[in-house]
C-alpha cells in the first residue's frame, strides 16, 4: 500500500467502467436509481475496492459495508496531505 495513489486511480477506472462512482461520490442514491439497485451497486463497489487491497490492508476495512465509508477510511490512512510553507 506504499503506492496508495496508484492504487487510487486504479479502483477509480475500475468503478467507472463498471458505473460505479456515484457510490463514491454521493451519500445517499440518486432518484433515479432504486434501493435494490443502490444496495446492489454498493455490494459491487465495495468488492471492486477490496479487489484491488493486500491481504494486509483489507483488514482496516473488512466488515465495512458501505464503498463510501471503506474509501474515506483509506483516503484517512494512506493519502498524506501536502503542506507547503
Amino acid at each position: 500500500m506504499n503506492n496508495f495513489g496508484m492504487l487510487r486511480y486504479e479502483v477509480m477506472d475500475a468503478m467507472t467502467t463498471s458505473n460505479l462512482e456515484d457510490i463514491l461520490y454521493f451519500e445517499e442514491k440518486s432518484e433515479e436509481t432504486s434501493g435494490k439497485d443502490w444496495d446492489k451497486m454498493n455490494r459491487t463497489a465495495c468488492g471492486v475496492i477490496r479487489f484491488y487491497l493486500t491481504k494486509d490492508n483489507k483488514h482496516y476495512v473488512m466488515y465495512e459495508t458501505f464503498a463510501r465509508k471503506i474509501w474515506e477510511i483509506l483516503e484517512r490512512k494512506y493519502l498524506t496531505k501536502n503542506i507547503e510553507t
